[in-house]
């Protein structure tokens, strides 16, 4: 795809920074994501930063004091294996703070469930209303503006943050690093050769944020390097066949020696799909790596993943809500997330956590807001 571009260290370098620089003007990059990506030279120095296991959930102003009680959260829930799990946080987190929770269900391929469920939501009498992946139709925000219901989201893109909505966790920034980092280390690992098979589910916005971070730094830093794409509809992953378009795409393309995934739990049997279709020894690598992953790191047969808490995105969520509760003004929590890129060299030091996703660093994340919260 990319073979035949030429570009110097120096141009590739001025050419990560504009691009990096133009999303962030528009949102969808902030600026410590953009100082230290487009501040390195070459992937391997790019990777260098994300090595160690983060220690802080950042900066988040105290509350003025622990947030009110008795108000109602509801969240919007999927049966997606990273949305089960944001919806536990928010549960978490609502629990300490003494609110009532509820989670009521849509199916994300029919758009006109989520309007129903927010509408029972609103039914519920709910204050704040929070959900994961799907971008907010203009029916829910005029009957949140009716009903005053607050929303905060995760893992949508694109959304603005204005009028009903308080908050957007996990944006556009975070996935489109964590796309930089998996390109950074599929071009370090092949030498500038690789070609990959990308796993993508366009249906899901922010998840292409992931393949843009992925594919602007192929096409900027691997001009050996080729992109082929295994394509996904929200129908065919809802009926399981996520597994057999991925096999389908890396028989398509026998050379490709690398699997890449925008969400961890989407590799999940990915292997034996490969190994029933006769194929074996392709590099599996990737965004938001789950407890299957990385232990697939430590037995050799995947590459690197990136590290994704799913609990820290509640806890962003419900902070924005007990802030807005308190009428206190909500910090922009796009960039905050925090990530390492694990590979076979540091995931041995790794400490998983699988009834939340793996990863969840820091380890004493919700410690540290109970902290922010005065609910400690």
């Amino acid at each position: 795809m990319h073979s035949g571009q030429t570009h110097t260290v120096a141009g590739r370098k001025r050419g990560r920074r504009a691009a990096l620089a133009a999303l962030a003007a528009t949102g969808c990059v902030g600026a410590a994501a953009t100082a230290a990506l487009a501040g390195s030279t070459t992937p391997a120095q790019q990777l260098a930063q994300f090595q160690a296991q983060p220690t802080s959930i950042g900066n988040f102003p105290a509350l003025r004091s622990a947030p009110p009680k008795g108000r109602v959260v509801v969240y919007l829930a999927t049966p997606e294996v990273s949305n089960v799990q944001v919806a536990a946080g928010v549960q978490q987190a609502a629990a300490a703070a003494g609110w009532k929770y509820f989670s009521v269900s849509y199916n994300p391929a029919d758009p006109s469930t989520f309007i129903s469920a927010f509408n029972t939501a609103i039914a519920k009498h709910a204050n704040y209303v929070m959900e994961a992946g799907t971008v907010l139709p203009a029916a829910v925000l005029s009957a949140a503006t009716a009903h005053h219901v607050k929303i905060a989201v995760d893992a949508v893109d694109p959304v603005t943050v204005t009028g009903p909505v308080i908050d957007s966790s996990d944006g556009a920034a975070v996935d489109y690093r964590m796309g930089v980092l998996t390109a950074d280390e599929f071009i370090t690992d092949s030498k500038g050769k690789g070609e990959a098979v990308e796993e993508a589910i366009p249906q899901y916005p922010i998840l292409t944020t992931f393949a843009h971070g992925f594919q602007n730094t192929v096409k900027a830093d691997c001009p050996g390097c080729k992109i082929d794409m295994a394509n996904v509809s929200l129908t065919d992953f809802a009926a399981g066949n996520l597994p057999k378009i991925v096999v389908s795409t890396v028989q398509a393309n026998p050379s490709a020696q690398y699997i890449v995934f925008d969400d961890g739990p989407f590799a999940d049997g990915i292997t034996s799909a490969l190994s029933a279709a006769g194929i074996s020894g392709r590099q599996i690598l990737g965004e938001a790596g789950d407890a299957a992953g990385f232990d697939a790191i430590k037995a050799g047969t995947n590459l690197a993943w990136t590290g994704y808490s799913v609990p820290f995105d509640s806890w962003e969520m419900m902070d924005a809500a007990f802030r807005d509760a308190e009428g206190m003004k909500v910090p922009s929590a796009d960039t905050t997330q925090p990530t390492q890129i694990v590979t076979k060299a540091n995931v041995g030091s790794l400490q998983l956590f699988p009834k939340i996703g793996g990863w969840n660093y820091p380890t004493n994340g919700f410690q540290q807001f109970l902290k922010v919260w005065k609910l400690k």
